[in-house]
């Protein structure tokens, strides 16, 4: 029984990465069509706000980790004058997304490859950058930002993550004790599309 379970936990995070994958897939077509490269060679922190927004979102459409990372904490700069600015919180989620390796990850995964393909796919993720997408996420939400599909499921995949980072694997997470990080990864990925009611009960 015990074992079942397991079974349609990782089933419940394929699902997840699934999605997700179609979303970055569609999302990505604009990236082969602009080149926001020569914009990236500046040192962001020392850019105007509006800059900096303007430098975040060609980090994003650079695809770029790094880039991401560095525009991260730029936005982050804003949001200490503006810490419940959803526009901003939401555009921070997307640039941990891409600094923390999520969507490197995701997009990579050998879905065929199962519990061990899982596990080795956390030694390339960030997990302080995780635990700030479900932050920047919830800030937006309550106030009123209009959250994306991708950007909830993105939240809830990193709770989920983070949790298996944290035990040393996906096998390793006690889900039991666990249940409150596992209630908000439920309203995140229900609030994207994604009902993992009947899996986690």
């Amino acid at each position: 029984m015990k074992r079942e379970l397991f079974k349609n936990k990782y089933s419940v995070i394929f699902t997840v990465v699934a999605i997700i994958t179609v979303v970055l897939f569609i999302s990505c077509q604009a990236v082969f069509t602009f080149s926001p490269f020569q914009f990236l060679q500046r040192d962001p922190s020392k850019l105007p706000d509006e800059q900096k927004e303007a430098y975040a979102r060609n980090a994003l459409a650079s695809g770029d980790s790094e880039q991401m990372a560095e525009a991260y904490e730029a936005i982050n700069q804003m949001l200490q004058d503006n810490p419940n600015d959803p526009d901003l919180n939401l555009l921070a989620a997307d640039l941990a997304s891409g600094a923390s390796g999520l969507n490197s990850m995701i997009s990579s995964l050998d879905v065929e490859g199962g519990l061990d393909s899982l596990n080795e796919a956390l030694e390339s993720l960030n997990p302080e950058m995780l635990a700030s997408i479900p932050v920047h996420v919830t800030v937006a939400e309550n106030n009123d930002g209009n959250v994306s599909q991708s950007q909830y499921i993105n939240a809830g995949v990193a709770i989920i993550a983070n949790e298996a980072i944290e035990a040393g694997g996906f096998d390793k997470v006690d889900w039991e004790s666990s249940s409150e990080e596992l209630e908000q990864a439920k309203d995140f990925a229900e609030k994207g599309g994604v009902d993992l009611e009947s899996y986690f009960g």
